[in-house]
């Protein structure tokens, strides 16, 4: 495998860009435009979590609930270009969409304690099933 190497340049010109010229208040504008929730969610063996949501519902009736559950490195943003194609209508399918930010992702309150009896990488798993289970997707 081939090792990553950056020149001072072009961070140099990419830290400009950004400090400069990228337009932060534009993308926060858009970001604020979607539709955010958050709840408490009970994850066993945690606690209370503090969990952001973003919840697109359709308004096709019969929409299919969709959760769209991201990785690392990545969050809820992911599924924010897909939005306008999964609301449906005009014979297409529609989808009622929930996006959770994972804890100790984004909007997302993270864990205060260690559980020995979880190893970290399949915390998300158990986190995920038990917002699924809070949030009652299908009644969505």
């Amino acid at each position: 495998m081939q090792a990553l190497t950056l020149k001072k340049a072009d961070i140099k010109r990419l830290a400009s860009y950004w400090a400069t010229t990228y337009d932060w208040r534009a993308t926060e504008a858009q970001l604020n435009r979607l539709p955010h929730f958050k709840t408490k969610v009970q994850v066993d063996g945690f606690g209370d979590l503090d969990i952001h949501f973003l919840h697109q519902k359709s308004e096709v009736k019969g929409a299919i609930p969709l959760l769209f559950v991201h990785g690392w490195p990545g969050s809820w943003i992911e599924v924010t270009k897909m939005l306008p194609l999964l609301k449906g209508g005009d014979g297409k399918p529609a989808f009622h969409v929930v996006a959770p930010s994972l804890p100790n992702y984004c909007f997302s309150e993270g864990v205060k304690k260690v559980n020995a009896n979880r190893h970290s990488s399949a915390l998300s798993i158990w986190v995920t099933a038990d917002i699924v289970a809070d949030l009652d997707i299908g009644r969505l």
